[in-house]
Parts: C-alpha cells; sequence; structure tokens
C-alpha cells in the first residue's frame, strides 16, 4: 500500500483508510493522499469531523487604532468613487448629478481624517507599550 494507516489505527473512531477496489488509495487530500484519520495530540480525528481554520493565520494582535484605520481606508474610497462619478458628468456633456450626490464627496476628506486618527491612535498605543517596556 502507500503508506496508510491500518485498519487497527483507525479502530473505535469510525473511519478506516480510504482504499479503491484496486487497492490503491484514493485521494482525499493533496497533502496526504490516503490518509483519513489524522492523529490530534493522544487521539485520532477522522477527516469527516475534522475542523479546519480556511483563511490566513495571524500571529499578529491588533492595535487601537486599526479599526480605525480600516474604516477610514473604505469610506476614503467611497468618497474617491463618488467624486469620480459626480465629477464624470462634467468632462461627458452630460446632466448634472443632484446636490446630495457631492456631498457623499465629502466622505473622502472625512475618511482621510478618520484614518489619520487611526494611525496615531496606533503610535500612542506602540510608544506607550514601548515605554512600559523600558521602565520594565
Amino acid at each position: 500500500m502507500c503508506g496508510a494507516l491500518k485498519p487497527s489505527d483507525c479502530r473505535g473512531h469510525g473511519a478506516p483508510p480510504i482504499h479503491s477496489s484496486a487497492g490503491r488509495c484514493r485521494s482525499v487530500t493533496a497533502q496526504s493522499p490516503c490518509v483519513t484519520c489524522i492523529p490530534v495530540r493522544d487521539d485520532h480525528v477522522t477527516l469527516s469531523t475534522a475542523r479546519t481554520y480556511r483563511g490566513p493565520v495571524t500571529t499578529e494582535t491588533p492595535q487601537p487604532g486599526d479599526t480605525l484605520v480600516r474604516v477610514g481606508a473604505i469610506m476614503f474610497l467611497v468618497g474617491a468613487v463618488a467624486t469620480v462619478v459626480t465629477v464624470a458628468p462634467m468632462f461627458l456633456h452630460l446632466t448634472r448629478l443632484p446636490t446630495p450626490a457631492y456631498f457623499v464627496c465629502m466622505v473622502m476628506p472625512l475618511g482621510f481624517g478618520v484614518a489619520l486618527v487611526g494611525l496615531l491612535r496606533s503610535a500612542r498605543s506602540q510608544r506607550r507599550s514601548a515605554v512600559q517596556a523600558a521602565v520594565r
């Protein structure tokens, strides 16, 4: 065989290794084509019940201003799109948009300000933690 776990390795856990009728292993995952039981600590967990985290894993802890920076960037992008949409009719000789559309353009500098506040808050937090680490 191709290195699959023996049925006795998974006994009691409900899933022996998967093999096709020809005696070759049927592909389960790209990394381990023959294994259906994954050893976790001292126990086995079957692939059908194993939980995996989908997405990138980071060890970075969020800083206090990170959310403000993200919100400010989104606001800035909304304002930038609104600016392009409101200025385009002038260049294309189309009818003017209503006045409230021009007020949406003001979200761009507001978003820029929110992002700057977030950056300043994050910088103050990092500075404070560096000072506290130096004191210890």
